[in-house]
């Protein structure tokens, strides 16, 4: 029968002798009555005495259980629950049973943080041993440092592990920094063995590149009569991203275009022989400046990747008449000079680089050269060139050394380099210098009278 039925039952049968014996002492009366209720209600007593210990014996396993379970509570584990409650077929033995379980988890649970913790122990001896090794081997003040701190051991204290491991941490980086220093040398060493070839073959390879770029400017000018050009170009490094070019459209029209690639090296260099090429191809079949610039810019826009842009100064000329169509796409203006020696710029123009803005239409101007006019084009190397002290050469020292110019001495674009490098006083060149001049000087025809020169447009 449970715990809890047989409780029940005898607490019932005492309530029930108790309320027997009470009422017949409420039967009776007198002497013979007391005498004779006084063995009923000795009964009931003892049953009552006898079912207060019954009650007292069956609760003892639960006192037990609670005081194991408060034992538990604490982090106390030597209390353990008797072998004859465990055996208990009632609810107190399932009840004792299981706080026996708790017992033997907690006692797991605390042999494993033992063994955690001798585990730790051996780990961070071993730890400091490695360390004070290792110190050996360090520079002072350092290594003093590191020594003081390994004596300082406590294996129980907390953050114990987080010590080692900053100790740990400052020892690899004095290690690391003295490797680094060696291995500093010991790279220093290496690349000086291997400086001189290197450097030779970046040479050699920078050469061929400058000369292939050498190899795609015009080198003489096309057979013709009634014009004479004379070009250099300069570059700031082996290689640069000015270019010029000037061909023969058909018979009577001949092309110029001299053009700026942002940035300098090798990137300019490749931007600048495909605006090259591209322009060369359309010049040659729309023969109109302003489509020119419009078709070539639309191209460079779509496969243009780097974001690199392009300035140009485009023109094509009828050397019949001295008619000089021109684009002008965010370049420097030219320099026009007439025979009297006479200098003005030509206009700016709105137009925009190349390869800035999508779906742009460029407009176009014209002018009339007269005979014995000279069109200088150039980059901004010309202009922005330094001396010492940082002054630009600008654009007033360019218009007096163009008005300057003797042509029976040299040629215009040496006269001007000749004079860059004298304002420059032996500074570096600080980017590509490129310009071309254009001399128009067509034959006479007998009979003709003289064009008088249109508005710059």
């Amino acid at each position: 029968m449970p715990l809890r039925a047989r409780i029940a039952a005898v607490v019932a049968v005492s309530v029930l002798a108790l309320s027997a014996a009470f009422a017949a002492l409420a039967d009776m009366s007198g002497p013979a009555g007391r005498l004779t209720l006084a063995a009923p209600v000795a009964v009931a007593l003892g049953l009552a005495a006898l079912a207060g210990a019954y009650v007292r014996r069956a609760l003892r396993p639960l006192e037990r259980a609670e005081q194991l379970l408060c034992a538990l509570a604490q982090g106390d584990l030597r209390a353990a629950p008797h072998e004859a409650d465990l055996q208990r077929p009632d609810e107190t033995g399932a009840l004792l049973r299981a706080v026996a379980q708790v017992r033997q988890a907690l006692q797991a649970q605390q042999a494993l943080g033992a063994a955690g913790h001798r585990r730790r122990q051996l780990r961070e001896s071993a730890l400091r041993e490695q360390l004070r090794r290792m110190a050996d081997s360090l520079e002072d003040p350092v290594r003093a440092d590191v020594l003081r701190a390994l004596l300082h051991e406590d294996p129980d204290a907390e953050g114990e592990d987080l010590a080692l491991a900053h100790l740990l941490g400052r020892v690899a980086g004095q290690f690391a920094s003295q490797q680094d220093r060696l291995v500093g040398v010991l790279t220093e060493l290496r690349q000086a063995m291997a400086h001189q070839a290197t450097l030779a073959g970046l040479r050699q390879e920078l050469e061929i590149a400058r000369r292939m770029q050498q190899s795609i400017l015009p080198r003489r000018l096309p057979a013709m009569r009634g014009i004479d050009v004379t070009a250099l170009m300069e570059p700031a490094r082996e290689v640069g991203g000015d270019f010029y070019d000037y061909f023969m459209i058909d018979d009577h029209h001949f092309a110029v275009v001299i053009a700026d690639v942002s940035g300098k090296g090798i990137p300019a260099a490749f931007f600048m022989a495909i605006s090259r090429t591209l322009l060369r191809s359309h010049a040659l079949f729309l023969r109109e400046p302003a489509l020119v610039a419009t078709r070539l810019n639309e191209q460079l826009c779509a496969e243009n990747e780097q974001l690199m842009f392009v300035t140009a100064f485009f023109a094509v000329l009828d050397l019949r008449c001295g008619l000089l169509d021109f684009v002008n796409a965010g370049h420097n203006p030219p320099v026009l000079r007439d025979k009297r020696g006479g200098v003005r710029l030509l206009p700016r123009g709105q137009n925009p680089a190349l390869a800035v803005v999508r779906e742009r239409r460029y407009e176009q101007g014209r002018i009339r050269l007269r005979p014995g006019d000279t069109l200088l084009l150039y980059t901004d190397g010309m202009t922005e060139a330094n001396d010492p002290a940082g002054a630009l050469f600008g654009e007033q020292r360019l218009l007096d050394a163009v008005a300057l110019h003797d042509p029976a001495c040299e040629d215009l674009p040496q006269a001007l380099l000749r004079r860059i490098r004298a304002f420059e006083a032996g500074g570096a060149q600080a980017d590509d210098i490129t310009c071309v001049a254009l001399r128009y000087e067509p034959p006479p025809v007998p009979g003709a009278a003289p064009a008088a020169a249109p508005p710059a447009s």
